[in-house]
């Protein structure tokens, strides 16, 4: 069981990171235009 709730927060975290990866790149986008 426990390894089913390491699983879902590193999940949880790669998808934090990727939305902050998203959102990071949108901004230097605008700022370049």
């Amino acid at each position: 069981m426990g390894d089913r709730r390491l699983v879902d927060t590193v999940v949880g975290v790669m998808g934090a990171v990727s939305d902050a990866t998203r959102k990071e790149a949108t901004w230097q986008l605008e700022v370049e235009q």
